[in-house]
């Protein structure tokens, strides 16, 4: 009896594996084209421009496009693996299809110009009275709307890429290819 339940319990552990495997290539797709649509590379691509920016030292002319160049898929590549590994399929389609609305897109695009103003803001050492980014209300009733959801819960509130260890993943991401950039123009 041991027998048949443990050849039992490995077979379907194999089993398992094999379908978890097998869905996990059209997953770690369907989070690349999220991170199409929803553009983090391109904010941390404004963050790495604005550190190089802002740093008292004299930097390598070129430095921030290096980086920028060698950061941009690990990036990418990196924010596709957190999607797939934290959310359902089924989440990542939901946010697809928000996110190629006229609202999802707009939502994409004011929060990368949001981000931008704050950058310019601060490389100009301006006082910042309201980093809170505040969107049109029929906008923000869509977003409200789309957070409420499952797949919303990623994006609005508890965002999964503002989570800490994310975002400490991401600064070392960028200082590697910071460094590899300060190498090489040496």
């Amino acid at each position: 009896m041991k027998r048949v339940l443990m050849a039992f319990m490995v077979t379907a552990a194999g089993v398992t594996a094999a379908a978890h495997a097998a869905g996990s290539a059209p997953t770690i797709e369907v989070a690349n084209e999220l991170v199409s649509l929803v553009k983090p590379h391109e904010q941390e691509a404004m963050a790495i421009r604005f550190m190089i920016a802002v740093t008292p030292m004299d930097m390598p002319p070129g430095l921030a496009d290096c980086t920028v160049k060698e950061a941009t898929p690990v990036m990418r590549s990196y924010f596709a693996s957190q999607f797939a590994e934290n959310m359902s399929e089924r989440e990542l389609r939901e946010s697809i299809d928000f996110f190629q609305s006229p609202a999802g897109q707009a939502v994409v695009a004011l929060r990368l110009e949001h981000e931008q103003s704050l950058l310019e803001a601060a490389m100009r050492r301006e006082q910042i009275a309201d980093e809170q980014l505040h969107y049109p209300a029929p906008l923000q009733k869509e977003l409200d709307a789309f957070g409420a959801t499952a797949a919303g819960k990623f994006f609005v509130g508890d965002e999964l890429l503002a989570r800490e260890a994310i975002r400490t993943h991401a600064s070392d991401l960028r200082s590697e290819a910071m460094a590899k950039c300060l190498t090489s123009s040496k």
